[in-house]
Protein backbone atom coordinates (compact mmCIF):
# COMPACT_ATOMS: atom_id res chain seq x y z
CA UNK A 1 0.00 0.00 0.00
CA UNK A 2 1.21 3.49 -0.85
CA UNK A 3 -0.25 6.80 0.35
CA UNK A 4 0.20 10.02 -1.63
CA UNK A 5 -1.17 13.50 -0.87
CA UNK A 6 -1.51 16.78 -2.72
CA UNK A 7 -2.68 20.05 -1.19
CA UNK A 8 -3.64 22.33 -4.08
CA UNK A 9 -7.18 20.99 -4.42
CA UNK A 10 -7.06 21.46 -8.19
CA UNK A 11 -8.26 19.06 -10.85
CA UNK A 12 -4.74 19.03 -12.32
CA UNK A 13 -3.35 18.21 -8.89
CA UNK A 14 -5.72 15.26 -8.57
CA UNK A 15 -4.83 14.04 -12.04
CA UNK A 16 -1.09 14.14 -11.31
CA UNK A 17 -1.64 12.43 -7.95
CA UNK A 18 -3.55 9.57 -9.58
CA UNK A 19 -0.94 9.20 -12.33
CA UNK A 20 1.96 9.19 -9.86
CA UNK A 21 0.27 6.54 -7.73
CA UNK A 22 -0.60 4.29 -10.66
CA UNK A 23 3.00 4.62 -11.88
CA UNK A 24 4.25 2.77 -8.76
CA UNK A 25 4.93 -0.83 -9.70
CA UNK A 26 2.35 -3.27 -8.34
CA UNK A 27 -0.50 -0.81 -7.68
CA UNK A 28 -3.72 -2.53 -8.79
CA UNK A 29 -6.49 -0.46 -7.12
CA UNK A 30 -7.03 3.12 -5.96
CA UNK A 31 -8.93 4.74 -3.08
CA UNK A 32 -9.35 8.52 -3.46
CA UNK A 33 -10.24 10.86 -0.61
CA UNK A 34 -10.87 14.51 -1.51
CA UNK A 35 -11.92 17.68 0.29
CA UNK A 36 -15.23 19.34 -0.50
CA UNK A 37 -13.31 22.61 -0.69
CA UNK A 38 -11.80 21.39 -3.97
CA UNK A 39 -15.22 21.92 -5.60
CA UNK A 40 -14.90 18.79 -7.71
CA UNK A 41 -17.91 18.13 -9.96
CA UNK A 42 -18.52 15.53 -12.68
CA UNK A 43 -17.81 18.08 -15.41
CA UNK A 44 -14.20 18.49 -14.28
CA UNK A 45 -13.35 15.05 -12.86
CA UNK A 46 -15.18 12.38 -14.86
CA UNK A 47 -12.79 12.51 -17.81
CA UNK A 48 -9.91 11.79 -15.43
CA UNK A 49 -11.71 8.98 -13.59
CA UNK A 50 -12.95 7.24 -16.74
CA UNK A 51 -9.45 6.86 -18.18
CA UNK A 52 -8.11 5.03 -15.09
CA UNK A 53 -7.67 1.38 -16.07
CA UNK A 54 -7.61 -0.14 -12.57
CA UNK A 55 -10.50 -0.32 -10.05
CA UNK A 56 -11.03 2.85 -8.02
CA UNK A 57 -13.39 4.27 -5.44
CA UNK A 58 -13.43 7.00 -2.84
CA UNK A 59 -15.35 10.00 -1.65
CA UNK A 60 -15.54 13.75 -1.21
CA UNK A 61 -15.56 14.81 2.45
CA UNK A 62 -15.73 18.08 4.35
CA UNK A 63 -12.11 17.62 5.45
CA UNK A 64 -9.43 14.94 5.55
CA UNK A 65 -7.10 13.66 8.24
CA UNK A 66 -3.46 12.92 7.40
CA UNK A 67 -1.08 11.91 10.17
CA UNK A 68 -1.85 14.52 12.87
CA UNK A 69 -3.30 17.20 10.56
CA UNK A 70 -6.75 18.26 9.40
CA UNK A 71 -6.65 18.98 5.66
CA UNK A 72 -9.26 21.38 4.24
CA UNK A 73 -8.07 21.38 0.62
CA UNK A 74 -6.44 18.68 -1.47
CA UNK A 75 -6.66 14.92 -1.94
CA UNK A 76 -5.20 11.68 -0.66
CA UNK A 77 -4.78 8.72 -3.00
CA UNK A 78 -4.09 5.25 -1.63
CA UNK A 79 -2.57 2.74 -4.02
CA UNK A 80 -3.39 -0.86 -3.09
CA UNK A 81 -1.21 -3.74 -4.28
CA UNK A 82 -4.23 -5.95 -4.92
CA UNK A 83 -7.11 -5.77 -7.36
CA UNK A 84 -10.18 -4.94 -5.28
CA UNK A 85 -13.79 -5.49 -6.29
CA UNK A 86 -15.65 -2.23 -5.68
CA UNK A 87 -19.41 -2.82 -5.88
CA UNK A 88 -21.73 0.14 -6.46
CA UNK A 89 -25.22 -0.07 -4.95
CA UNK A 90 -27.56 2.58 -6.44
CA UNK A 91 -30.85 4.16 -5.33
CA UNK A 92 -30.00 4.71 -1.67
CA UNK A 93 -33.06 6.93 -1.21
CA UNK A 94 -35.61 4.78 -3.01
CA UNK A 95 -38.47 3.18 -1.10
CA UNK A 96 -38.94 0.69 -3.95
CA UNK A 97 -35.57 -1.09 -3.68
CA UNK A 98 -35.14 -4.34 -1.77
CA UNK A 99 -31.50 -4.08 -0.74
CA UNK A 100 -31.40 -7.71 0.43
CA UNK A 101 -32.17 -8.88 -3.11
CA UNK A 102 -29.78 -6.36 -4.69
CA UNK A 103 -26.90 -7.30 -2.41
CA UNK A 104 -27.51 -11.04 -2.88
CA UNK A 105 -27.18 -10.52 -6.62
CA UNK A 106 -23.98 -8.49 -6.42
CA UNK A 107 -21.99 -10.14 -3.62
CA UNK A 108 -20.36 -13.54 -3.98
CA UNK A 109 -17.29 -15.40 -2.72
CA UNK A 110 -17.29 -13.66 0.65
CA UNK A 111 -15.77 -16.50 2.69
CA UNK A 112 -12.34 -14.81 2.93
CA UNK A 113 -13.60 -11.35 3.87
CA UNK A 114 -12.42 -10.10 7.26
CA UNK A 115 -13.31 -6.42 6.88
CA UNK A 116 -16.04 -4.70 4.83
CA UNK A 117 -15.26 -1.17 3.61
CA UNK A 118 -18.35 0.98 2.93
CA UNK A 119 -18.85 4.46 1.50
CA UNK A 120 -22.28 6.06 1.24
CA UNK A 121 -23.73 9.34 0.06
CA UNK A 122 -24.34 11.00 3.43
CA UNK A 123 -27.51 12.71 2.17
CA UNK A 124 -29.24 9.51 1.07
CA UNK A 125 -32.50 8.82 2.88
CA UNK A 126 -32.30 5.04 3.41
CA UNK A 127 -28.76 4.50 4.66
CA UNK A 128 -29.88 2.58 7.75
CA UNK A 129 -32.14 0.32 5.69
CA UNK A 130 -29.26 -0.38 3.33
CA UNK A 131 -26.75 -1.26 6.05
CA UNK A 132 -29.34 -3.45 7.81
CA UNK A 133 -29.59 -5.43 4.58
CA UNK A 134 -25.80 -5.51 4.20
CA UNK A 135 -25.49 -6.95 7.69
CA UNK A 136 -28.21 -9.50 6.93
CA UNK A 137 -26.45 -10.65 3.77
CA UNK A 138 -22.83 -10.61 4.98
CA UNK A 139 -23.38 -11.51 8.64
CA UNK A 140 -21.57 -10.78 11.90
CA UNK A 141 -18.32 -12.65 11.32
CA UNK A 142 -16.43 -9.66 9.89
CA UNK A 143 -15.73 -6.06 10.87
CA UNK A 144 -17.45 -3.17 9.09
CA UNK A 145 -15.93 0.27 8.52
CA UNK A 146 -17.37 3.13 6.52
CA UNK A 147 -18.24 6.79 6.11
CA UNK A 148 -20.84 9.18 4.79
CA UNK A 149 -19.51 11.39 2.00
CA UNK A 150 -20.69 14.86 1.01
CA UNK A 151 -20.23 18.56 1.70
CA UNK A 152 -21.97 20.94 4.09
CA UNK A 153 -24.23 22.31 1.36
CA UNK A 154 -27.19 20.39 2.85
CA UNK A 155 -27.91 19.31 -0.74
CA UNK A 156 -27.30 15.95 -2.35
CA UNK A 157 -24.62 16.09 -5.04
CA UNK A 158 -22.18 13.65 -6.69
CA UNK A 159 -19.70 12.71 -3.96
CA UNK A 160 -18.47 9.15 -4.58
CA UNK A 161 -15.63 8.30 -6.97
CA UNK A 162 -16.06 5.37 -9.37
CA UNK A 163 -14.48 4.33 -12.66
CA UNK A 164 -17.59 5.73 -14.36
CA UNK A 165 -17.23 9.13 -12.70
CA UNK A 166 -18.61 10.95 -9.68
CA UNK A 167 -21.98 9.58 -8.50
CA UNK A 168 -24.60 10.38 -5.86
CA UNK A 169 -27.31 8.51 -3.91
CA UNK A 170 -25.18 5.36 -3.95
CA UNK A 171 -22.99 3.20 -1.80
CA UNK A 172 -19.70 1.61 -2.77
CA UNK A 173 -18.69 -1.50 -0.82
CA UNK A 174 -15.62 -3.70 -0.89
CA UNK A 175 -14.71 -6.85 1.01
CA UNK A 176 -11.13 -6.91 2.30
CA UNK A 177 -9.15 -9.98 3.26
CA UNK A 178 -7.25 -8.12 5.99
CA UNK A 179 -7.59 -8.38 9.74
CA UNK A 180 -8.83 -5.29 11.57
CA UNK A 181 -9.78 -4.01 14.98
CA UNK A 182 -12.34 -1.21 15.33
CA UNK A 183 -13.16 1.22 18.11
CA UNK A 184 -16.42 3.21 18.24
CA UNK A 185 -17.11 5.97 20.76
CA UNK A 186 -18.68 9.42 20.99
CA UNK A 187 -18.79 10.90 24.52
CA UNK A 188 -22.36 12.30 24.38
CA UNK A 189 -24.61 11.95 27.45
CA UNK A 190 -28.43 12.20 27.87
CA UNK A 191 -29.89 15.31 29.50
CA UNK A 192 -33.61 14.93 28.75
CA UNK A 193 -36.42 12.54 29.46
CA UNK A 194 -37.02 9.90 26.78
CA UNK A 195 -39.28 11.03 23.94
CA UNK A 196 -41.16 8.74 21.58
CA UNK A 197 -40.79 9.39 17.87
CA UNK A 198 -44.48 9.42 16.99
CA UNK A 199 -44.05 10.38 13.34
CA UNK A 200 -41.05 10.24 11.03
CA UNK A 201 -40.16 9.61 7.43
CA UNK A 202 -36.63 8.44 6.68
CA UNK A 203 -34.31 11.09 8.10
CA UNK A 204 -37.13 13.58 8.80
CA UNK A 205 -38.34 13.71 12.40
CA UNK A 206 -41.91 15.06 12.33
CA UNK A 207 -43.22 14.66 15.87
CA UNK A 208 -42.15 13.76 19.39
CA UNK A 209 -44.83 12.64 21.85
CA UNK A 210 -47.42 13.70 19.24
CA UNK A 211 -46.17 17.30 19.13
CA UNK A 212 -44.23 19.01 16.30
CA UNK A 213 -40.58 17.94 16.70
CA UNK A 214 -39.08 21.43 16.43
CA UNK A 215 -41.37 22.84 19.09
CA UNK A 216 -40.53 20.08 21.59
CA UNK A 217 -36.81 20.39 20.85
CA UNK A 218 -36.81 24.21 21.00
CA UNK A 219 -38.71 24.33 24.29
CA UNK A 220 -36.39 21.83 25.98
CA UNK A 221 -33.24 23.67 24.89
CA UNK A 222 -34.65 27.00 26.09
CA UNK A 223 -35.47 25.46 29.49
CA UNK A 224 -32.12 23.64 29.78
CA UNK A 225 -29.73 26.31 28.51
CA UNK A 226 -31.62 29.61 28.10
CA UNK A 227 -30.57 29.54 24.44
CA UNK A 228 -33.10 30.74 21.86
CA UNK A 229 -33.31 28.29 18.99
CA UNK A 230 -34.57 29.76 15.71
CA UNK A 231 -35.04 28.12 12.32
CA UNK A 232 -32.83 30.63 10.49
CA UNK A 233 -29.74 29.78 12.56
CA UNK A 234 -30.77 26.32 13.68
CA UNK A 235 -27.51 24.38 13.42
CA UNK A 236 -25.36 26.84 15.38
CA UNK A 237 -27.17 25.67 18.54
CA UNK A 238 -28.48 22.27 17.42
CA UNK A 239 -24.91 21.00 16.91
CA UNK A 240 -24.56 21.13 20.72
CA UNK A 241 -27.67 19.02 21.38
CA UNK A 242 -28.01 15.91 19.17
CA UNK A 243 -30.58 13.17 19.55
CA UNK A 244 -29.64 9.79 21.00
CA UNK A 245 -31.54 6.65 19.99
CA UNK A 246 -31.26 4.09 22.77
CA UNK A 247 -29.82 0.65 22.00
CA UNK A 248 -29.21 -2.35 24.27
CA UNK A 249 -25.57 -3.14 25.13
CA UNK A 250 -24.06 -0.45 22.92
CA UNK A 251 -23.39 3.28 22.60
CA UNK A 252 -26.26 5.64 21.96
CA UNK A 253 -26.93 5.92 18.25
CA UNK A 254 -26.49 9.66 17.78
CA UNK A 255 -28.50 11.58 15.19
CA UNK A 256 -27.35 15.03 14.16
CA UNK A 257 -30.23 17.54 13.70
CA UNK A 258 -29.25 19.65 10.70
CA UNK A 259 -32.21 21.82 9.63
CA UNK A 260 -35.90 22.61 10.17
CA UNK A 261 -38.54 22.30 7.45
CA UNK A 262 -41.57 24.55 6.99
CA UNK A 263 -43.85 22.16 8.90
CA UNK A 264 -41.62 22.22 12.03
CA UNK A 265 -40.03 18.86 11.24
CA UNK A 266 -36.33 18.35 11.96
CA UNK A 267 -34.08 16.98 9.22
CA UNK A 268 -31.37 14.68 10.60
CA UNK A 269 -28.34 12.92 9.16
CA UNK A 270 -29.56 9.32 9.04
CA UNK A 271 -32.92 7.71 9.67
CA UNK A 272 -34.95 8.31 12.83
CA UNK A 273 -37.27 5.27 13.06
CA UNK A 274 -40.85 5.86 14.10
CA UNK A 275 -41.59 4.29 17.48
CA UNK A 276 -38.01 4.65 18.72
CA UNK A 277 -37.22 6.32 22.02
CA UNK A 278 -34.80 9.24 21.93
CA UNK A 279 -33.11 11.53 24.41
CA UNK A 280 -31.52 14.89 23.81
CA UNK A 281 -27.78 14.67 24.44
CA UNK A 282 -24.89 17.01 25.14
CA UNK A 283 -21.15 16.79 25.78
CA UNK A 284 -18.05 18.82 26.50
CA UNK A 285 -14.59 18.84 24.94
CA UNK A 286 -13.19 16.57 27.64
CA UNK A 287 -15.78 13.81 27.12
CA UNK A 288 -15.29 13.94 23.34
CA UNK A 289 -11.52 13.68 23.56
CA UNK A 290 -11.84 10.89 26.13
CA UNK A 291 -14.11 9.07 23.67
CA UNK A 292 -11.33 9.27 21.05
CA UNK A 293 -8.92 7.74 23.56
CA UNK A 294 -11.36 4.89 24.21
CA UNK A 295 -11.85 4.24 20.50
CA UNK A 296 -8.08 4.16 19.97
CA UNK A 297 -7.62 1.54 22.71
CA UNK A 298 -10.29 -0.67 21.13
CA UNK A 299 -8.73 -0.25 17.68
CA UNK A 300 -5.54 -1.94 18.87
CA UNK A 301 -7.13 -5.03 20.40
CA UNK A 302 -6.28 -8.52 19.12
CA UNK A 303 -3.64 -7.30 16.66
CA UNK A 304 0.08 -7.94 16.46
CA UNK A 305 2.60 -5.38 17.74
CA UNK A 306 4.22 -5.02 14.32
CA UNK A 307 3.52 -1.34 13.59
CA UNK A 308 5.23 -1.59 10.20
CA UNK A 309 2.34 -3.71 8.94
CA UNK A 310 -0.51 -1.54 10.20
CA UNK A 311 -2.51 1.41 8.93
CA UNK A 312 -4.96 3.45 11.01
CA UNK A 313 -8.14 4.80 9.46
CA UNK A 314 -10.08 7.54 11.27
CA UNK A 315 -13.74 8.30 10.51
CA UNK A 316 -14.59 11.39 12.55
CA UNK A 317 -17.91 13.22 12.31
CA UNK A 318 -17.57 16.79 11.04
CA UNK A 319 -19.88 18.05 13.78
CA UNK A 320 -17.32 16.88 16.36
CA UNK A 321 -14.82 19.11 14.57
CA UNK A 322 -17.17 22.09 14.94
CA UNK A 323 -17.89 21.29 18.58
CA UNK A 324 -14.22 20.92 19.54
CA UNK A 325 -13.01 23.92 17.55
CA UNK A 326 -9.32 24.55 18.22
CA UNK A 327 -9.29 21.49 20.50
CA UNK A 328 -9.85 19.16 17.53
CA UNK A 329 -6.10 19.06 16.98
CA UNK A 330 -5.77 17.45 20.43
CA UNK A 331 -8.08 14.65 19.33
CA UNK A 332 -6.11 13.76 16.21
CA UNK A 333 -2.79 14.13 18.02
CA UNK A 334 -3.99 11.43 20.44
CA UNK A 335 -4.69 9.11 17.52
CA UNK A 336 -1.41 9.64 15.70
CA UNK A 337 1.35 7.20 16.56
CA UNK A 338 4.79 7.41 15.01
CA UNK A 339 5.35 4.51 12.64
CA UNK A 340 1.66 3.87 11.87
CA UNK A 341 0.24 5.67 8.80
CA UNK A 342 -2.93 7.59 9.74
CA UNK A 343 -5.48 8.66 7.15
CA UNK A 344 -9.13 9.55 7.49
CA UNK A 345 -11.98 11.93 6.88
CA UNK A 346 -14.35 14.31 8.64
CA UNK A 347 -17.65 12.83 7.59
CA UNK A 348 -21.43 13.06 7.33
CA UNK A 349 -22.02 9.93 9.40
CA UNK A 350 -19.93 6.96 10.41
CA UNK A 351 -20.51 3.24 9.80
CA UNK A 352 -19.15 0.52 12.05
CA UNK A 353 -20.11 -2.48 14.10
CA UNK A 354 -17.69 -1.95 16.98
CA UNK A 355 -16.41 -5.52 17.17
CA UNK A 356 -19.22 -8.06 17.53
CA UNK A 357 -21.99 -5.46 17.80
CA UNK A 358 -24.66 -4.77 15.23
CA UNK A 359 -23.73 -2.62 12.22
CA UNK A 360 -24.95 0.97 12.73
CA UNK A 361 -24.93 4.34 10.99
CA UNK A 362 -23.72 6.87 13.56
CA UNK A 363 -23.51 10.67 13.82
CA UNK A 364 -21.20 12.75 16.04
CA UNK A 365 -19.10 9.63 16.60
CA UNK A 366 -15.47 8.74 16.08
CA UNK A 367 -14.58 5.40 14.53
CA UNK A 368 -10.95 4.29 14.55
CA UNK A 369 -9.84 1.17 12.71
CA UNK A 370 -6.41 -0.42 12.64
CA UNK A 371 -5.82 -2.73 9.69
CA UNK A 372 -3.02 -5.28 9.33
CA UNK A 373 -1.78 -4.95 5.76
Amino acid sequence: MIINIERTGTVKGLERLIENTIFVSGVKSLIILSCAGNNFIPENTDKILKKVQIPLTGGIFVALIYKNEKIDKGSIVIGVFKELNFITIPFLSSDDVDYNVLLDEKISDQDDFKTMFILVDGYSKRISAFIDSLYNVIGSDINYLGAGAGSLSFKQAPCLFTNKGLVSDCSVICGLCVKSSIGVSHGWKPISIPYTITESEGNVLRSLNWKPAFEVYRDFIRQYSNMSLVKEDFYSIAKLFPFGISRLDTEWIVRDPMAVSDDNSIVCVGEVPEGSHVHILTADKFSLIKAAENALVCSKENLSNNLNKQIRIVIDCISRVFFLGENFIKEIEIIYEEGVPVIGACTLGELANGGNRYLEFYNKTIVIATLEI
